[in-house]
């Protein structure tokens, strides 16, 4: 298992993902639109939007080990794209802990 963080979330690192992005092009596309909500609804930072080193094509750099399962994502993402599921193994946050 993967140690245990400051956020108290534990899970196995080499698990299939938890948060699916349905459509990338789309949406980066829209976060244009939004100016990309997800960089400041996500309390742990797990979505960054990183310019490509050549022309100012942008794309979405995830973090997934810093989730927090919050699924603020699934909630809150405009676009309907991000689909947050729960990670396999029963980790998770420890709420105890916090």
């Amino acid at each position: 298992s993967a140690p245990l963080m400051e956020s108290g979330v534990r899970h196995e690192e080499n698990q299939p993902p938890h948060l699916l992005i349905d459509d990338e092009p789309r949406l980066l596309d829209e976060g244009k639109r939004f100016g990309h909500p997800q960089i400041r609804y996500c309390p742990a930072g797990v979505y960054e939007i990183a310019a490509e080193p050549v022309g100012d094509t942008a794309r979405l750099r995830l973090h997934p080990s810093h989730c927090l399962h919050c699924k603020t994502c699934d909630i809150k993402d405009p676009t309907g794209l991000i689909r947050w599921t729960p990670p396999e193994g029963g980790g998770g946050p420890d709420h105890g802990a916090m």
